[in-house]
């Protein structure tokens, strides 16, 4: 960030400081469900519906697991959430493993509007 700090901006979630749909992929990685203990299941349905807000298509979250391994365990609550907004909703698996059982990816798709 120091060498470059015109290519971060910093902000807090839920909230971002971005325009609707401005990417067109949105990655979160090693953030989201690896502090479910610290954050509550409100802030990750805000988070996400922020995260879809700002993007086109296609938002993927690494990993599904928190940091002691244990896979998300709200995660069928906010499949279906984001399947009633009009998403298609998986888990991937991935090549990667940073940490025990962090081995898959949320990947959600949109296809109408999510608000």
């Amino acid at each position: 960030m120091r060498m470059f700090p015109d290519r971060y901006v910093a902000s807090v979630l839920p909230d971002l400081p971005f325009a609707d749909e401005q990417f067109d992929l949105t990655l979160s990685a090693h953030f989201l469900f690896t502090y479910a203990d610290r954050l509550d299941v409100d802030f990750h349905v805000a988070t996400v519906m922020e995260l879809l807000r700002v993007t086109k298509r296609e938002v993927r979250i690494f990993p599904t697991v928190d940091l002691s391994g244990q896979h998300y365990k709200h995660m069928d609550e906010l499949k279906l959430i984001l399947e009633e907004r009009g998403c298609t909703v998986s888990e991937e698996p991935t090549s990667y493993e940073f940490q025990r059982n962090a081995h898959t990816m949320l990947h959600i798709v949109k296809h109408n509007r999510t608000r």
